[in-house]
């Protein structure tokens, strides 16, 4: 767990633009958090950085970055929606089946941080969610690429 936590301070001294996102140094503490609870949570993986592209809506915010942590196919995290919020999410992956060296699967879950009068199907900014996705498996550095809402949204998972 140190060897975690102290390469998760090096990359967030050396990375001065991620006190960038979120506002201040929220990121840091992201980080941070993920860094310290992965190992006693004996985590499967983490889900970093995100990039999306609209399929139908034009002047959206593809720079979509993500950090999620995920234990025995429940995922937790959070990342700055296609609006430039900030949205925290619950999921469970389900893994529908594994062909050659992909993955095929969706997680259902929810998410909290977009406004409601964007989305059709909202309580108190709290939607659920549905995303089918293809994983590259070959390596412990799993490529993903899912379809979230009109968007493809592609992020990679490093598997412990």
């Amino acid at each position: 767990m140190q060897w975690r936590i102290t390469n998760a301070l090096r990359c967030l001294n050396t990375r001065p633009e991620l006190t960038g996102l979120y506002g201040g140094s929220m990121i840091k503490h992201i980080l941070l958090l993920i860094a310290l609870i992965s190992e006693p949570l004996l985590a499967d993986g983490v889900y970093v950085g995100g990039v999306s592209k609209h399929l139908f809506q034009k002047g959206m915010n593809e720079n979509n970055p993500l950090l999620a942590v995920e234990v025995n196919n429940y995922i937790v995290g959070g990342f700055k929606n296609s609006y430039s919020d900030f949205t925290v999410f619950a999921a469970k992956n389900f893994n529908l089946k594994t062909v050659d060296n992909f993955s095929l699967g969706v997680m259902l879950g929810v998410t909290y941080g977009y406004d409601c009068q964007y989305e059709s199907i909202c309580l108190n900014n709290f939607i659920p969610v549905s995303s089918p996705y293809v994983s590259f498996t070959k390596y412990n550095i799993k490529p993903t690429v899912l379809l979230f809402g009109e968007a493809l949204y592609f992020t990679v998972k490093i598997n412990y």
